[in-house]
């Protein structure tokens, strides 16, 4: 059983909701029905652990900015890092 069938399997028994994000969304699963939240969209909050010692290499420095600036082009209102 993956997460998406863990998370899954209780909504279709009734049992309640579930946010799961739109990358494991089912095509179809009988007993679910999706919507889409209708006020503001949840966020979610992604962290880059980087080895001790390795601030100064300008690659790995890179890797929390460029994640910080796709996060923010998908939800544009999305604090900055």
């Amino acid at each position: 059983m993956n997460d998406w069938q863990a998370s899954a399997a209780p909504v279709a028994a009734g049992a309640g909701v579930a946010l799961l994000p739109l990358l494991v969304q089912p095509r179809h699963r009988p007993g679910l029905v999706l919507r889409e939240p209708r006020a503001r969209r949840p966020a979610r909050y992604v962290f880059a652990a980087l080895r001790a010692g390795s601030e100064g290499d300008p690659v790995l420095a890179a890797v929390p900015a460029e994640l910080g600036r796709a996060g923010r082009a998908v939800s544009p209102g999305s604090p900055p890092s």
